[in-house]
């Protein structure tokens, strides 16, 4: 079994135990689709073009972020990627690089629980240079909400001093990002540098009037299906959590939406998309040491705005 459901929802997991994947994204609680009302998808793989390069996301896919671990050690040496396994670095005191594929690596044990409509699993630590971590994260369903609760638990003799994102890959019934499309960011005080964001994934020149920010919120003037990619990133300074802790994406000509509320203070927030996805990547800081534990929550809501 790898998917849970209810009256409303089907979430459907990657996950097989010992799985060879790739060494970014984390390796539990992956949501590769997410269904509503069994005919609206919102998630997505990272890339649809088979020759562009790809970390193997998909859906509502995170990754704990610490690249700095790398830079502690010698080639030849081990470290944590926490979510993922003990990567050997290949480069002495090398930050770790996502788009390396080059890594050698071993995965943490994981073990997962199915129930008709939660799932519970859980990564186990394998020590390593003083640090350990054990990560569980529940995932259960009510009506058209999606909540994810995760407890990090250190269990090493280093503190833990990292954050945990989700990519957030969606869309809506798979149609190309564009003018049907609205982004509302409510804790982000600078959102009017997206604007300025959009770029050829070709070129990497800039490209003009494609995104504009309107009434508080994010709106396409033409498609991004003309081989474009936006990409801004806000440090904690520029965001404004309190009451607001929330992002929305919407379909005005399917009349759906999806929302991601949160239940912390994020330290970063990334605004990434290309032609069939946009993302946005909200940043958990993960502080605890040994013997502590950090939790968070997520709570995604797919509503159907309007009859079709």
């Amino acid at each position: 079994m790898n998917a849970i459901e209810n009256e409303r929802l089907r979430v459907t997991f990657r996950y097989a135990p010992g799985e060879k994947v790739y060494h970014r994204f984390e390796t539990i609680g992956v949501m590769a689709e997410v269904l509503l009302d069994g005919k609206d998808v919102f998630t997505e793989p990272e890339q649809l073009d088979a020759g562009r390069f790809s970390c193997q996301g998909v859906g509502l896919c995170g990754e704990y972020v610490w690249d700095g671990l790398g830079a502690e050690v010698r080639k030849g040496e081990w470290y944590p990627k926490f979510g993922v396994g003990l990567i050997e670095q290949n480069e002495d005191n090398k930050p770790y690089d996502m788009w390396d594929a080059s890594y050698q690596y071993t995965l943490f044990p994981v073990t997962a629980q199915f129930f008709e409509d939660r799932a519970v699993f859980t990564q186990e630590p394998i020590p390593c240079r003083g640090y350990a971590a054990r990560i569980v994260k529940e995932i259960a369903l009510s009506g058209s909400q999606i909540r994810s609760t995760t407890t990090v638990e250190n269990c090493g003799e280093k503190p833990l001093h990292m954050a945990e994102y989700q990519h957030n890959f969606v869309a809506v019934n798979h149609q190309v990002i564009g003018p049907d499309y609205e982004l509302e960011v409510p804790f982000n005080r600078e959102l009017d540098k997206m604007e300025g964001s959009v770029s050829s994934l070709k070129t990497r020149e800039k490209v003009p009037d494609v995104l504009a920010v309107e009434g508080g919120k994010m709106v396409w003037k033409r498609s991004m299906g003309e081989g474009l990619t936006l990409f801004h990133r806000f440090e904690q300074e520029a965001l404004a959590c309190g009451g607001k802790s929330f992002w929305t994406l919407r379909n005005k000509k399917h009349g759906l939406s999806i929302t991601e509320e949160f239940d912390f203070v994020p330290s970063v927030l990334v605004q990434w998309g290309i032609e069939h996805c946009v993302c946005t990547e909200v940043y958990a800081p993960i502080e605890a040491n040994p013997g502590e534990s950090c939790r968070f929550t997520r709570t995604w809501w797919l509503k159907r705005e309007r009859g079709e």
